[in-house]
C-alpha cells in the first residue's frame, strides 16, 4: 500500500511540474520597419529561445532608401545584422568582390546584374547604381548572423544569400537611379 501510495504521488508530481522547454520562437511577417519579409529571417534563426526583437532599424522605409541603412534583429539568442550603402566609383572596384569571393568558406552569388558572395556567417550583394552626374555608384547590401546556428554550412549560405537579395530588391527597388536593381528575377540569387 505504501508502495503505491508513493508511485501515485510520484506520478503527481511528474506531471505537475512545469514544462522548460522554450517557446517557439515568433518572428513578425515584415522586419525592418516593415519594409523587409520575415520569411528569410525566421529561416535564419533558432525555432526556440529568447523572443524575437527588432532592436534598431534606419531608413529602411519602403520607397524611402537613403544612402545607408541598417536593421539590427536578434531572436534565440542569434544577431542579425542587415545594413546597405551606396558606394561611391573612387571606393569600390569589382576586383574587391573577386577578392572577397576568393576568401575560404566563400561562395559567388549571383542575382540578376548583381554580384556577391555568401558564406556561413555573413552575405553581400553589390548592384550597379549609376549615377545622373555619370559616377557608377555601387549599391552594397549586407546580412551577417552572429553566432551561426548549427546547420549545414551550404544551407545557411543559401538562406543568407537569399535574405540579401531580399533586401536588396526592397532598397534598390526605391532608389531612383539604381538601374541594376530594375532588373532582378523573382527567387533566391544563383550560388556558385
Amino acid at each position: 500500500m505504501a508502495l503505491g501510495v508513493v508511485v501515485v504521488a510520484g506520478a503527481g508530481v511528474v506531471l505537475f511540474q512545469p514544462d522548460h522547454r522554450e517557446p517557439a520562437l515568433s518572428v513578425p511577417d515584415r522586419v525592418c520597419q516593415e519594409a523587409v519579409s520575415g520569411t528569410q529571417v525566421k529561416a535564419l534563426l533558432p525555432g526556440t529561445g529568447e523572443a524575437f526583437e527588432e532592436k534598431r532599424a534606419v531608413n529602411f522605409v519602403v520607397g524611402g532608401p537613403q544612402e545607408l541603412g541598417r536593421c539590427d534583429l536578434s531572436g534565440g539568442g542569434t544577431d542579425l545584422e542587415v545594413t546597405y550603402k551606396m558606394v561611391q566609383e573612387a571606393d569600390f572596384t569589382w576586383k574587391s568582390v573577386q577578392r572577397e569571393t576568393a576568401k575560404p568558406g566563400r561562395t559567388l552569388i549571383w542575382f540578376g546584374l548583381a554580384r556577391g558572395y555568401t558564406g556561413s556567417d555573413r552575405a553581400a550583394l553589390f548592384v550597379d547604381c549609376p549615377s545622373s552626374a555619370g559616377r557608377k555608384d555601387v549599391l552594397e547590401v549586407s546580412v551577417g548572423i552572429n553566432p551561426a546556428p548549427e546547420a549545414e554550412a551550404g544551407d545557411r549560405a543559401a538562406e543568407l544569400s537569399a535574405l540579401v537579395a531580399d533586401v536588396a530588391r526592397v532598397i534598390g527597388g526605391g532608389l531612383k537611379h539604381c538601374e541594376g536593381a530594375s532588373r532582378f528575377p523573382y527567387g533566391p540569387p544563383k550560388l556558385g
